[in-house]
């Protein structure tokens, strides 16, 4: 069995605390990967986008970033936690953009409404877990 931890160079520096990635073997054929909340802030620009659609999206396109950096793709994630600052329960646009990055693949998730998150601009975070299987 093996560990890994991955901090992808397309991001910013991780913080002492944690690292964006990990990838660990359960079996010679079996990758179980565990990725820290992602969040809506774009690394190249540094920039966090004022609505909370705009933050799913690049939320989104940051998880697909860890994902790749591990070897998997959406298809192959096995839950989702969602974390939504002020959750209005009526609306859901943020559902309709999760069903399109997810293109058909439904995993288990768990949508809960905080208070607020690690920055006053951060509206949404994404925290997921995959598995990967060698063929």
């Amino acid at each position: 069995m093996f560990s890994k931890l991955i901090n992808p160079p397309t991001i910013h520096g991780s913080s002492t605390t944690y690292s964006h990635v990990q990838a660990t073997g359960i079996s010679p054929t079996c990758t179980f990967i565990t990725i820290a909340g992602q969040v809506g802030l774009d690394f190249k620009t540094g920039e966090v986008p004022s609505s909370l659609a705009e933050q799913i999206q690049v939320a989104l396109q940051n998880l697909n970033e860890r994902l790749k950096s591990a070897g998997a793709t959406p298809a192959n994630l096995t839950s989702l936690t969602h974390y939504v600052v002020d959750l209005d329960p009526n609306d859901t646009s943020r559902s309709e953009l999760v069903v399109k990055f997810l293109a058909g693949h439904r995993p288990p998730g768990t949508l809960v409404g905080v208070a607020a998150l690690a920055h006053p601009s951060v509206l949404y975070e994404v925290q997921a877990t995959a598995i990967v299987h060698k063929r």
